[in-house]
């Protein structure tokens, strides 16, 4: 088994440190090539696995994943500093001509339809989203307080991670599991909550995620 990490987003635009200085493995970009009035445009080949300081290129960067490999999708979720959870969209800072450094974002449903276009197997079983809150249901708040998330609890509302699984299942990805963080995420470790002095309480990724089936069904 090996690990991808896909980000949805064309390379040639991105201007986020955080996203292009992931230390997760063998990277792949979106084949996007384009922003404009609101919607992605144009068919420009994706990039995949940076080796010797150089992305091979492909029409369907996705194609590279086995059924049997772990897909990492990383990118930032919508929330937190007192703004609530939207489990509905990822983000990610770019440049946009005429607009300069700005924040767009994709649509859950346009995200699952990208990775189908971007030739992501079918048979993929183990898709993790590093997206901050990913695991929390839609409108929930995370603090800077002394507060711990119960990781093992039902969220009160739908997860982008839920959401994602199902809008992938209806597009034939019936063996599908994708997890999602409780928190904010940080090199594979996610922050839950804070103690009394608000420092972070870190927990690892499989100890601080939740996990949904392709019906957005809780599994783990």
């Amino acid at each position: 088994m090996a690990t991808y990490t896909y980000i949805p987003f064309p390379e040639a635009i991105i201007n986020d440190t955080v996203l292009l200085s992931t230390s997760y493995p063998n990277v792949i970009y979106s084949n996007l090539a384009t922003w404009e009035s609101g919607a992605w445009k144009g068919n420009d080949r994706g990039h995949f696995i940076k080796r010797g300081g150089v992305f091979s290129q492909a029409p369907r960067p996705l194609a590279v994943v086995g059924p049997t490999d772990r897909l990492i999708v990383s990118a930032h979720g919508l929330g937190g500093n007192g703004e609530p959870v939207n489990a509905s969209a990822i983000s990610c800072w770019a440049n946009i001509t005429g607009v300069g450094r700005t924040r767009i974002g994709i649509q859950v449903t346009a995200l699952a339809a990208r990775m189908k276009k971007d030739g992501l197997t079918k048979s993929i079983a183990d898709v993790r989203l590093m997206v901050c809150f990913s695991g929390m249901g839609d409108g929930e708040q995370f603090e800077l307080q002394d507060h711990e998330l119960d990781v093992r609890g039902s969220p009160a509302s739908e997860t982008l991670a839920a959401n994602l699984a199902r809008a992938l299942g209806a597009l034939g990805y019936s063996s599908v599991v994708v997890a999602g963080a409780v928190g904010t995420v940080s090199d594979g470790s996610v922050t839950v909550g804070y103690d009394e002095k608000l420092l972070p309480r870190q927990r690892r990724y499989s100890m601080a995620a939740r996990s949904f089936d392709a019906q957005g069904q809780r599994v783990a």
